[in-house]
């Protein structure tokens, strides 16, 4: 499929990219109480912004 580039006057080829995002793996989850006052329910998500500066998160 082809799509006139309007700013050059030029012909540009698109094309359809495909996206991996994979499942969810749930594990420990926080409770009602404990997820609101941490902003998420997922503990591995649970990170200081110098842990996640430091990449001191795994995937885990």
């Amino acid at each position: 499929m082809s799509q006139e580039n309007c700013c050059r006057g030029e012909t540009v080829k698109m094309c359809l990219g495909y996206g991996y995002v994979p499942f969810q793996q749930l594990g420990k989850l926080y409770s009602p109480e404990a997820a609101l006052k941490n902003g998420t329910v997922f503990p591995e998500l649970n990170l200081t912004i110098e842990e996640y500066e430091r990449g001191l998160y795994n995937g885990r």
